[in-house]
C-alpha cells in the first residue's frame, strides 16, 4: 500500500511533529482534582494534624515540639521539590536510621504478624543537627505514607545502582519505540488542506484508504524488534505528536492525474498503441511534468511581490431556497441563490488567520434577478476594484494587480473579462496578469472562504428567505447585493463583440497567463505555460484603434435589465413544498404573482411525472 501511496501526486508533503497543536488535545494533570487535592495535602500549613503527636515535650522518642516551625516547613519544601522517585526514596533514607530490633513479642498462633530484624529511627535534619521524631510525625511532615517510608528502609542496604524506578517500564526502551512510531508516521506522505471548513491550525491528511490500525499493522511488519508494541500505545503517538487527519474521497480530482494513475496501475495490460502513449518510464516523466505545471500555479499565487495586490475570485456552489429537510425537496426543482467570492490574497502572519473580514468580499443575487454568465461575474468584479481596492491601489501607490481564478469560459476566462479589465487597467493607468490553474488542481484562497460560509449553513436545517443566507455570510466577510443602483450588471459580451475581431491572435481556452499593461494600450499579452516568452496580440478592429493614445476602450455599456430566470416547473416545484411547509413569505408571495416566467416547454413531462406519481400512490 505504501508504494500504492507513493505515486499519488496529490500526497507529496511530509507530516511534521508538533505538541502545540497536535490531533488530540494535551491533558493538564496540574489541573486535575485528584492532583489539585494532592498538592494541597503537600501543602504544610494546610495540614493542621502535623504536631499531634502523643508523645510529651520530655520523650526522648520525639522533640518536634522543640523544633521551630520555620524549620519543619523548610524541610517539608526540600523534600515536595524533589521530583523523582528514586531521588525522594534515597532523601528519607538520609533522613532515617536502621537499628536492631530490642524485644520480641511472644507470637500469638491466631495472629498474623510480619516479622522484622530492624526497627526505624527517624529524625529531622537542622543547620545544628539531627533531631528525632516519631515515625508519625516525619511521615506527617512529608506527607508520606507508611509504606513510603517502609520501602524506603528495605532498600537502605542495596546498592545505588539497584535502587533504580521500576515503575512504567523501562525508559530507554519506551523513548525508542516512540521514535520509531514517530519515524514510521512521518514515512507517509500528506497533503494539505484545500477547502478550509474548520478552523484546524496545521491540519495535514492521509488517504482515506488508511486508518491507525492499518498503520500499526505496517509499522509491525516494517520493525520487528518492536513487535510487542500495542495498538493503544501507537494510537496515543499518532494522536498527541501528530496533527493528521484521513482525507474523503474526492469528487473534483484532475482527470489528467487519474488517466496516470491508472495507467500505470495496469502498465503491463494497457495497449500504448491505442492510449498513444510509450513505456512506463514515458508515462512517469509526463506525469511528473503535469505534476510541476499544477504546482507552479500555487508557487505564482503565494508569491505576493511587494509592489502588487494579488485577488483571488471564484464562483461558489448553487444554494437553493427553499432549503428543508423533508424528502419532497429532493425530487423538487428550487430557487437558486448565487455567491460570487472575491479574496484579497495576504500573507499569513504568526497566530493569524490569512481569512478574515478585511480581505473577504461576496456579491449574491438570485436566480430569480439574473444569470450566473460573464456578465454577472464581470460587473461584480469591476465594482470590486472600482469602489474598494482603487482606493487602496492610490493610498500604497500600487500600479499592478495579479489575479487568480479557475478557467472557466463561460463566466471569467473568455475575450468579453480579458476587454473588460483592460478597459479598467487603462482608465487608472493600471497594468495586469491574470493566471489560471492546470483543470483539477484549482484549489484557491475563494475555495477555503466558501468552506467557511458552508460551515455556519450546516448548522441550519431550514433556510426560507435569502436574508437567512445573507446574515451567514455576513457573519464571516462583507456582503454586497447585486441589483441595486450602486452595483448594476452591464451587458459587456454586447459591448466588446462590437470592438473585437473575429480573430483575436491566440486561442484563450489554452492560454494559462494573460498580461496587460496600460502603456500599450491594444495589446494583450499571453502565454500558453507559467515560463517562457509571451506572445503579444491584437483583438480590436481596425477602426477602434485610430487613437494613439486612448483613456478607454469601452464608451457605452449597456444595462441587463432584471427578469425571472426561473423557469415555470421550478416556480411550480417552490409552490408546492412551500405549501407543504404551511410557510407564508413576502418574497414567495412576490415570485408566485409574477408572470414573467419563462416557459421551457416541459408541461407534458411535468403531467407524465404526475401519472406516474399518482399511479404509485394507487398502488400504496
Amino acid at each position: 500500500m505504501e508504494n500504492n501511496l507513493e505515486e499519488d501526486d496529490e500526497y507529496c508533503a511530509s507530516a511534521q511533529v508538533t505538541t502545540e497543536h497536535s490531533r488530540k488535545r494535551r491533558g493538564n494533570p496540574a489541573m486535575w482534582k485528584r492532583n489539585q487535592a494532592k498538592k494541597a495535602k503537600r501543602e504544610l500549613r494546610n495540614n493542621g494534624c502535623i504536631l499531634k503527636c502523643k508523645h510529651d515535650s520530655e520523650s526522648n522518642h520525639c522533640k518536634v515540639r522543640t523544633i521551630d516551625i520555620d524549620l519543619i516547613y523548610n524541610f517539608h519544601k526540600q523534600f515536595q521539590s524533589i521530583e523523582s522517585a528514586p531521588e525522594r526514596r534515597k532523601f528519607l533514607q538520609r533522613c532515617i536510621s536502621l537499628n536492631s530490633v530490642a524485644r520480641t513479642r511472644v507470637k500469638d498462633e491466631n495472629r498474623v504478624r510480619r516479622s522484622r530484624n530492624y526497627t526505624i529511627e527517624c529524625s529531622i535534619q537542622t543547620d545544628t543537627g539531627r533531631i528525632k521524631v516519631c515515625k508519625t510525625v516525619f511521615c506527617s511532615i512529608l506527607s508520606i505514607g507508611r509504606a513510603t517510608l517502609d520501602l524506603a528502609a528495605e532498600t537502605f542496604m542495596l546498592p545505588s545502582d539497584q535502587c533504580v524506578e521500576k515503575r512504567g517500564g523501562s525508559e530507554p526502551k519506551l523513548t525508542a519505540l516512540k521514535d520509531a512510531v514517530i519515524e514510521h508516521i512521518k514515512s507517509f506522505k500528506v497533503r494539505e488542506r484545500h477547502y478550509g471548513r474548520n478552523d484546524t491550525v496545521g491540519r495535514v491528511y492521509l488517504p482515506c484508504e488508511l486508518n491507525i490500525v492499518e498503520m500499526h499493522k505496517m509499522f509491525l511488519e516494517k520493525y520487528p524488534d518492536f513487535k510487542d508494541c500495542k495498538y493503544s500505545f501507537y494510537r496515543d503517538v499518532f494522536r498527541y505528536n501528530f496533527n493528521i487527519g484521513f482525507g474523503s474521497i474526492r469528487k473534483d480530482s484532475c482527470a489528467t492525474c487519474e488517466q496516470y494513475k491508472n495507467l500505470l496501475k495496469n502498465s503491463d495490460e494497457i495497449n500504448r498503441t491505442e492510449y498513444n502513449y510509450g513505456s512506463r518510464r514515458e508515462i512517469l516523466l509526463e506525469r511528473g511534468l503535469h505534476r510541476i505545471r499544477s504546482k507552479r500555479f500555487f508557487k505564482e499565487l503565494n508569491l505576493l511581490p511587494a509592489d502588487t495586490i494579488t485577488i483571488n475570485f471564484d464562483l461558489m456552489a448553487n444554494q437553493v431556497l427553499p432549503k428543508t429537510p423533508i424528502s419532497d425537496a429532493f425530487y423538487s426543482r428550487q430557487i437558486s441563490y448565487h455567491t460570487f467570492g472575491i479574496i484579497i490574497h495576504k500573507k499569513k502572519q504568526p497566530k493569524e488567520s490569512v481569512l478574515d473580514k478585511t480581505t473577504m468580499f461576496f456579491y449574491r443575487w438570485l436566480e430569480t434577478e439574473y444569470g450566473r454568465g460573464s456578465n454577472e461575474i464581470v460587473s461584480c468584479l469591476i465594482h470590486f476594484l472600482s469602489t474598494t481596492l482603487l482606493p487602496i491601489l492610490r493610498a500604497q501607490n500600487i500600479h499592478k494587480l495579479r489575479f487568480f481564478s479557475d478557467s472557466c469560459t463561460g463566466q471569467n476566462k473568455n475575450y468579453s473579462a480579458v476587454t473588460t479589465l483592460m478597459d479598467f487597467c487603462l482608465r487608472n493607468e493600471l497594468e495586469f496578469e491574470w493566471f489560471f490553474p492546470v483543470r483539477g488542481h484549482s484549489y484557491m484562497p475563494a475555495d477555503r472562504s466558501f468552506g467557511l460560509i458552508e460551515q455556519g449553513m450546516k448548522k441550519l436545517d431550514t433556510i426560507i428567505n435569502p436574508e437567512e443566507y445573507d446574515s451567514i455570510i455576513r457573519n464571516k466577510g462583507n456582503l454586497v447585493i447585486v441589483g441595486t443602483d450602486d452595483v448594476p450588471i452591464k451587458d459587456y459580451q454586447t459591448a466588446t463583440s462590437k470592438i473585437l475581431k473575429t480573430n483575436k491572435g491566440f486561442l484563450i481556452s489554452e492560454v494559462k497567463v494573460i498580461s496587460y499593461d496600460s502603456k500599450d494600450p491594444y495589446v494583450i499579452r499571453s502565454r500558453s505555460s507559467y515560463s517562457g516568452l509571451p506572445t503579444s496580440s491584437v483583438m480590436f478592429k481596425k477602426p477602434e484603434m485610430k487613437k494613439k493614445t486612448p483613456k478607454n476602450l469601452l464608451t457605452r455599456v449597456p444595462i441587463v435589465e432584471k427578469k425571472n430566470r426561473a423557469s415555470a416547473a421550478k416556480i411550480k416545484d417552490v409552490r408546492k413544498l412551500m405549501s407543504k411547509l404551511k410557510i407564508r413569505s413576502p418574497f414567495y408571495e412576490k415570485l408566485f404573482a409574477d408572470e414573467n416566467i419563462l416557459d421551457d416547454g416541459n408541461d407534458e413531462d411535468e403531467e407524465n411525472d404526475e401519472a406516474i406519481t399518482s399511479r404509485n400512490e394507487d398502488l400504496f
